[in-house]
């Protein structure tokens, strides 16, 4: 029985032509996000028969989306733009990668796939193919950015097309290394349940570390509101993010709390956690900095795009913005849309019972020295304030005319808690990230927003198979024209 089925994978029709799924790297991925979409892709670019698929043919129908740009291509075909389609073959590949490793090691791979193991398949079969169209979703969008503008894979490339990627950052990196993933029990025990977990393997990793905001995010994404009456609240990044928020240390709201760099540390050495936050301070200056600045801005010339919002919000937005202030409509974004674009920490006082077994930082601990309970991996921070308890019926005034150094101390403190998600998105990936900022537009062609999460993009969205498809129909129609002798030559 084996040998059959290994006949009869052999000689079908796509596998002789392409080689098989195996081959071209469908198990890299996985089969829960990825399996049933690319073999409903495949099937739509290619049959067995040599005929287009039905898919395709029915692209001569007006699409199921709004494009948030028209300026350079309508995503709409004839008879004839589709006809073209009979001239090419479309084996579907597929590259895994370690999300947890530098995204630019992950590019090199993608390079060598792309200009090293796919030509030399083809070549064994009298048959050329020297560039590629690519497909991404979320991180694989950095992937793919990285290869085509910093590697110079952009000639080996037709095309582009990004989906949810976190095209300037994601503030949700943020909070989840803060906090936890704050999904579900599932993906809770996956990726992390809080701060603790999360940052045990993040600080390790470049890959997570590289889809924290760079500068094109912008400034004053993280506040901090102290108490009522506790000062002014507190904005950052004023200017540079790696140096005020990653690379520090010294404040209880720093992206990388030291102490939980390493859980086998567990009394806090102070050489070893200075060696531990050495390693980090390296990866984010010498991998994650460089990461952002090498790509920021830069996009492969044919880029198509989509990303995830509430629709219904963003389009209630547009109207609001030709309406008069009285006649605005109220707009409410669904729960699963919610995004963290701002991180916002909200500050109120409390009573502290030293009884409860808080966990104070000891001599050694080189973090924040405020902090009071390290106990916390959550969405809770506690900041210890040392207070002077004067005598019954003494004033402040008669306090200090005194000069009494005998007063006993008490403690109250400053209980910080993340808010909730405000912002429109995919869930992961804000509106102000997927949508890609204006200064590179004139790289896009095509951009829009769908009602999507971020981890089903592909997967649940008829909408976002849809523009996925028509942007690699486009790109052949419009770009790849091989002619020879005023004709189209099989390739």
């Amino acid at each position: 029985m084996n040998e059959q089925i290994k006949k009869a994978v052999e000689n079908h029709p796509e596998n002789k032509l392409f080689g098989t799924r195996q081959e071209r790297g469908w198990g890299t991925v996985g089969y829960f996000s990825y399996g049933v979409f690319l073999d409903t892709f495949q099937s739509w670019l290619y049959q067995p028969t040599g005929e287009l698929s039905l898919k395709l043919q029915s692209l001569i129908e007006k699409h199921s989306f709004k494009l948030a740009s028209t300026e350079k291509t309508t995503l709409t075909f004839d008879g004839d733009d589709i006809k073209k389609l009979e001239n090419y073959d479309f084996p579907l590949y597929a590259m895994g990668y370690n999300w947890l490793e530098s995204n630019a090691e992950s590019a090199k791979r993608l390079k060598k796939l792309v200009e090293e193991t796919i030509p030399a398949f083809y070549k064994k079969q009298g048959r050329i193919c020297d560039k590629v169209i690519l497909m991404t979703h979320s991180m694989g969008g950095l992937v793919a950015r990285y290869y085509t503008e910093a590697l110079g894979g952009s000639e080996k490339v037709y095309g582009v097309i990004n989906a949810v990627q976190p095209s300037i950052g994601a503030a949700a990196a943020y909070t989840r290394m803060k906090c936890g993933n704050q999904k579900n029990f599932i993906m809770d025990n996956v990726l992390g349940k809080d701060g603790a977990e999360m940052t045990a393997v993040l600080a390790q990793a470049p890959g997570p570390l590289q889809l924290l905001p760079g500068i094109e995010y912008g400034k004053n994404w993280l506040t901090i509101s102290p108490p009522l009456g506790g000062g002014d609240k507190k904005q950052y990044p004023e200017t540079d993010p790696y140096k005020e928020i990653y690379l520090n240390k010294k404040e209880w709201w720093c992206v990388c709390e030291p102490h939980l760099i390493n859980p086998f540390n567990k009394k806090h050495n102070k050489k070893i956690m200075e060696s531990d936050w050495k390693q980090y301070e390296n990866i984010i200056n010498n991998v994650v900095k460089e990461f952002h600045e090498k790509i920021s801005g830069k996009y492969h010339p044919n880029t198509y795009a989509f990303y995830g919002v509430d629709v219904e919000a963003v389009d209630a937005e547009k109207r609001n913005e030709k309406k008069e202030d009285e006649d605005k409509e109220s707009i409410i974004i669904g729960e699963k849309f919610l995004t963290y674009d701002e991180v916002n920490w909200y500050g109120e006082y409390k009573k502290i019972d030293f009884e409860s077994g808080i966990k104070r930082p000891s001599d050694q601990y080189i973090g924040d020295k405020n902090r009071l309970n390290l106990r916390e991996k959550r969405a809770k921070r506690t900041i210890a304030i040392e207070t002077k308890k004067r005598e019954k019926g003494e004033s402040e005034a008669e306090s200090n005319q005194q000069g009494n150094i005998d007063f006993q101390v008490t403690y109250n403190a400053e209980c910080y808690t993340l808010e909730p998600a405000k912002g429109n998105g995919d869930g992961t990936v804000s509106r102000r990230s997927g949508e890609i900022p204006k200064k590179p537009k004139e790289s896009i062609r095509a951009l829009t927003y769908l009602a999507v999460g971020h981890e089903s993009a592909y997967k649940k969205s008829e909408k976002a198979r849809d523009f996925a498809l028509r942007a690699i129909v486009d790109i052949i129609v419009k770009i790849v024209k091989v002619e020879e002798n005023g004709q189209q030559v099989k390739t």
